[in-house]
């Protein structure tokens, strides 16, 4: 016999697989995770040229680019 659980959150898989060792049903349990993240597509309506050009009035090397990231302090 086949039986298929789909559980949507990652701690509701944990609170079955808990209650199947209780429950002395683990052993004969095979559990294979099929788990795949939500993933939410970016807005294809934004116009990314906006950004280009926003350094043309203050320009800026790779080195101070580097230089000012080490300076950051927490």
């Amino acid at each position: 016999m086949k039986l298929t659980i789909e559980i949507e959150e990652p701690e509701e898989l944990e609170k079955l697989i808990t209650w199947l060792h209780e429950n002395n049903l683990l052993s004969q349990v095979s559990v294979k995770s099929t788990y795949q993240p939500s993933i939410t597509r970016g807005d294809k309506t934004l116009d990314p040229n906006g950004l280009l050009g926003i350094w043309k009035d203050n320009p800026r090397t790779l080195e101070e680019i580097h230089q000012a990231a080490w300076e950051r302090t927490p």
